[in-house]
C-alpha cells in the first residue's frame, strides 16, 4: 500500500482544462487545486462544488473531486466517482491511473491491474499506466515484470521521469551498475531540483563506488552491463 501510494502521489498530475471548459469553471477548479496543494480540503470542496454546480459534467472538476476524496483518505468514495468516468469515451489516461491506484490502495491489486490494462488498450503508449503496472509487480516480488513495464514506458515516453527512477532502483539491486548510472543520471536531467534527484545522486555514487576495484598498481572501474534489449515487446535483464 505504501509503495503504490507513494508512487501515485509522485506521478499524479492534474487534469487539464477541457477544450470547452467555461472560464468560471476553470477558475474554480484551479482554486481547488491550489487549496489541495495547501492541504486546505474544506476550501477545495467548496471550490469544486461551485465548479460542478456550474458544469456538472466537467471532466476536470469531476477528476479533481475524486482526487480530493483520495487525499482525504476516502478511497472508496474516490473509486465510486472515478470508475464511471473511466467508462466514458472522453476518459483520459489520468482517470485510469487514479482508478487503478485507488483500487490498489484498497488491496485489490488484481482489479488495479485490470484498470491500468483497460487504460492501456485506449492509450497504448502511456508511460503513466505502465508505471502503475510496474509498481504492483515490484511490490508483489516480480522485478522482471516490473522493469519490463517501466522500460516499455521509457521506450514510449522517455520524458516520463518516474519510470527512469523506478527501474534504476531495481537495477541497483543487481550487477547492472551502468544501468543504475544511466537511469539515475537521466532522472537528474529531467528533474534537476527534486527530492528524487537527490536520491538518484546517492544511487549513482553507490554504483560508482562498487564499480571501483583495487588492482596491482592502482584501481580499475568495472561496469557489468548486459545491455537489455529495450522494445515494446519487453526487456531482457537478469535478477
Amino acid at each position: 500500500l505504501a509503495l503504490l501510494a507513494a508512487a501515485f502521489f509522485a506521478c499524479a498530475s492534474r487534469a487539464p482544462r477541457g477544450a470547452n471548459e467555461p472560464a468560471e469553471v476553470d477558475a474554480a477548479v484551479r482554486s481547488a487545486m491550489k487549496a489541495m496543494d495547501e492541504r486546505n480540503f474544506v476550501q477545495a470542496e467548496k471550490d469544486l462544488a461551485r465548479a460542478l454546480s456550474l458544469s456538472p459534467r466537467s471532466d476536470s472538476a469531476r477528476y479533481e473531486h475524486a482526487y480530493l476524496k483520495l487525499l482525504m483518505g476516502d478511497v472508496r468514495a474516490c473509486i465510486a466517482e472515478i470508475e464511471p468516468m473511466a467508462r466514458e469515451s472522453t476518459a483520459s489516461e489520468r482517470v485510469f491511473h487514479l482508478w487503478g491506484s485507488a483500487l490498489d490502495m484498497l488491496g485489490d491489486s488484481g482489479s488495479a491491474n485490470r484498470a491500468f490494462s483497460d487504460g492501456l488498450r485506449r492509450f497504448e503508449k502511456s508511460a503513466l499506466l505502465r508505471h502503475g503496472l510496474g509498481v504492483i509487480a515490484a511490490r508483489e516480488g516480480d522485478p522482471l515484470s516490473a522493469v519490463t513495464a517501466w522500460e516499455q514506458g521509457i521506450w514510449h515516453d522517455p520524458t516520463f521521469a518516474a519510470n527512469w527512477f523506478a527501474s534504476g532502483q531495481l537495477y541497483a539491486g543487481t550487477e547492472e551498475r551502468a544501468r543504475v548510472v544511466l537511469h539515475m543520471e537521466t532522472l537528474r536531467n529531467l528533474e534537476p531540483i527534486s527530492a528524487r534527484s537527490s536520491e538518484a545522486a546517492a544511487y549513482m555514487m553507490k554504483a560508482y563506488g562498487s564499480a571501483v576495484r583495487p588492482v596491482a598498481g592502482g584501481v580499475e572501474v568495472v561496469f557489468t552491463d548486459r545491455a537489455p534489449v529495450v522494445s515494446p515487446e519487453g526487456v531482457a535483464v537478469r535478477f
